[in-house]
């Protein structure tokens, strides 16, 4: 009963994000935020609910476990996956080639956060129709047995093929609660991915739809609101529309 009650009302906060997506986009969506009617705040208790939340009514991209193999050798340790390498000492991401790829951070992160634990916590490949799209990156941030209300917030780097190639000039980071590529989404065709992203602002928690392509990354509000429950066990999230 609760799951039932819990997709039904995902699906109503998920309309009333893409709405907001597609007012900026210029598409018509059938739906407009002054006769939207108001929700009743509703509990998301872990990052999988959130995700089920975040993916109600769209085409989840296509996800394939890559292999970590870490090593270490005179010039520092590293982690191969999906034909990158990532410095764990200094940070530095390479393709296999040893082309750097430049990383860009959206977003002003997370206040008082530990530092960045290079050791991924997974890695995968994004297709789209059978293609391969590109590579998310998921990590964590420093701490005993990464644990702690801290490390709900989870960086994920997207890296878009550069046409042409298995690889990415540009990768994308965002620091997001209980952020995961398993939130990632199909965008239109075959050329974008769009990726929920709940970051902190001024005005408390923030939801950003991020869309995509090898090209670059677009930002657009969701009208969702989110807050983390106070004394909640877990980190628990309330969410309410307009």
């Amino acid at each position: 009963m609760k799951r039932s009650i819990l997709r039904s009302q995902a699906l109503a906060v998920f309309q009333l994000s893409l709405f907001a997506w597609g007012a900026c986009a210029g598409a018509d969506t059938g739906l407009n935020a002054a006769s939207a009617p108001a929700q009743a705040p509703m509990l998301v208790h872990n990052a999988t609910e959130l995700r089920d939340l975040l993916l109600a009514g769209r085409s989840p991209a296509e996800l394939q476990v890559l292999t970590l193999n870490r090593g270490c050798g005179p010039s520092g340790c590293v982690v191969d996956f999906g034909g990158y390498s990532l410095d764990r000492e200094r940070g530095r991401l390479r393709t296999a080639a040893g082309a750097p790829v430049k990383l860009v951070h959206h977003g002003a992160g997370v206040a008082e956060l530990p530092p960045l634990d290079r050791d991924p916590l997974g890695a995968y490949a994004v297709l789209q129709g059978g293609t391969r799209w590109g590579v998310c990156l998921e990590l964590a941030h420093t701490g005993l047995w990464r644990s702690g209300a801290r490390q709900r917030w989870v960086s994920v780097i997207l890296l878009p093929d550069t046409p042409g190639s298995r690889g990415a000039a540009i990768g994308h980071r965002w620091v997001g609660y209980w952020a995961g590529c398993d939130s990632l989404s199909a965008g239109a065709g075959a050329t974008a991915t769009e990726l929920p992203i709940l970051n902190a602002s001024s005005a408390g928690m923030q939801l950003r739809w991020q869309r995509c392509t090898a090209r670059g990354c677009v930002s657009r509000p969701g009208l969702a609101r989110f807050s983390v429950v106070p004394g909640a066990p877990g980190g628990a999230l309330s969410v309410t529309t307009p």
